[in-house]
């Protein structure tokens, strides 16, 4: 059974140059990409995860290993139509999300896995004991994907998939225990431009580094020409479009027939590869640990990503800081006039959380990037100084919230027990709201200072105003939620 063809299937979702939200394949997406502004999709996971198809996909039709001939590709303005056109007739069998042998993203046979429900492979759903906060569906009800979703949420697990639990292996009478991806936790990094072909292209690397020895001949290629189906679990990485489409779990979908239509309800899921530790992401920042050397900048659930901003886009030669490679590229790129100057970049950060096989949140940040000045270190500094700022004025809100718990849990000299002092804490704290209401502005911030040096010190001027304004603010509600009770008005007395 050959079914439902990526190539030419509508199960893209993409938003058009007017705005519209479209379905597209593989080849309209790829040969009319400067009629689409971006992908869409309501999980930042499977967004982030189409793009690394994507990138693995132009590099192999049409690559470029030279500034030179990537310079010739982005002012042609879109990719080779005739060369997308062979590539895909060539392997055409290879795209079919159901297939007898070559099943897309997919091991054509599971010996071992006991079926399970297709939710395990959609990440914000309950599954098993798989446990997803926020979501309230019913795990015993027997849920269908349509084969576009099931084929979104594919690459988005396989990008993605969060480690915990024994796997059966490929081979009979072996288990193992599931490890997390090595995507997982990360904060991924997107150069955007002003269309989906200008996106795809600043993001792709003309020599792009692993930091591991690799084969990058005829040997490294994407995962779908694998002639042995992704059966084998031990393949060593061969390279970048290895590496993009790395599968770290074997997964075998298993379609039905409904009233004529093809759906997924279950799914047959074990451990797959597991790449070298020394594998560095290039669309991330690496910063300098003392005790581990460079490790990956992390999403984290309590920052937002522009709080991250100078360890991401920094390019000021700072020895313990690794800048993600798209942009360190753009910006060498924009230096050498292969780049128009006014070009109006965008940053895409985002990825997945999780926290001992829970998944915490996703999350998808968006920031002006003005790439020729990551090198000014006027601006740098100014970055940093506001980015103090905003540090200073949070620990001045969380002191004077840590003296207002500790005044109302004195009795008789005495202080409460610590669970009492940290649940009153967390109950009257305006932590998230100073710091969300910071997002914002800190985004106006930066596009005032993108205006040039003339401007830093009136956009610091003005993000320091905001930033006091924003601590009385959030130091009022905490004053007006314990004024009511016997001993608040004195406590607020005491630690102002």
């Amino acid at each position: 059974m050959n079914a439902f063809n990526l190539i030419n299937e509508k199960w893209i979702p993409v938003i058009d140059k007017n705005g519209n939200l479209i379905n597209v394949g593989f080849l309209e997406l790829l040969t009319e990409t400067k009629n689409y502004r971006d992908i869409y999709h309501y999980s930042p996971l499977v967004k982030l995860g189409m793009f690394r198809v994507l990138l693995a996909l132009i590099r192999r039709i049409e690559p470029v290993n030279s500034k030179k001939s990537w310079s010739e590709l982005y002012k042609r303005g879109s990719f080779n139509k005739e060369a997308i056109e062979n590539y895909f007739k060539k392997w055409h069998d290879r795209f079919y999300l159901f297939h007898e042998l070559y099943p897309f993203y997919q091991v054509f046979e599971h010996p071992t896995a006991e079926p399970a429900p297709v939710t395990k492979i959609v990440m914000h759903k309950a599954a098993g004991n798989n446990v997803v906060y926020y979501d309230h569906s019913n795990v015993k009800t027997t849920p269908l994907l349509t084969p576009a979703d099931a084929a979104l949420h594919l690459i988005a697990f396989q990008t993605f998939a969060p480690g915990g639990g024994v796997s059966k292996s490929l081979v009979k009478g072996i288990t193992t225990n599931f490890t997390g991806s090595p995507f997982t936790g990360i904060l991924i990094n997107l150069v955007k431009g002003n269309d989906l072909f200008s996106t795809l292209m600043l993001n792709n690397l003309i020599s792009p580094e692993l930091n591991v020895v690799q084969n990058e001949d005829e040997n490294d290629t994407p995962c779908w020409e694998n002639n042995q189906g992704l059966l084998r679990t031990e393949k060593p990485l061969t390279g970048y479009l290895d590496y993009l489409t790395f599968t770290t779990r074997a997964v075998k979908l298993i379609p039905d027939i409904v009233k004529g239509n093809f759906f997924v309800n279950q799914v047959q899921i074990s451990q797959g590869r597991s790449l070298p530790e020394m594998v560095r992401e290039p669309f991330t920042a690496y910063l300098l640990s003392k005790k581990d050397g460079f490790i990956s900048l992390k999403i984290r659930p309590e920052q937002a990503a522009w709080r991250e901003f100078n360890n991401l886009v920094a390019l000021t030669g700072k020895v313990n800081l690794i800048p993600p490679q798209n942009i360190y590229q753009a910006n060498l790129l924009l230096d050498e006039n292969y780049i128009d100057t006014e070009t109006n970049f965008r940053l895409e950060s985002g990825g997945l959380a999780t926290e001992k096989a829970k998944l915490i949140l996703w999350r998808l940040d968006e920031l002006p990037l003005p790439v020729y000045l990551l090198k000014d270190q006027d601006f740098i500094n100014t970055v940093e100084k506001a980015l103090k700022e905003a540090d200073s004025t949070g620990y001045a809100l969380k002191k004077f919230t840590e003296r207002i718990v500790g005044e109302l849990t004195k009795f008789q000299g005495n202080t409460a027990d610590k669970d009492t002092v940290q649940t009153l804490y967390k109950n009257i704290s305006t932590a998230e709201n100073y710091w969300s209401e910071l997002e914002i502005p800190f985004k106006k911030f930066v596009a005032e200072c993108a205006k040039g040096n003339p401007f830093f010190d009136s956009a610091f001027e003005n993000w320091e105003a905001f930033c006091k304004i924003n601590f009385l603010k959030c130091k009022r509600i905490v004053e007006k939620s314990v004024i009511g009770s016997p001993r608040g008005p004195k406590a607020i007395a005491k630690s102002n």
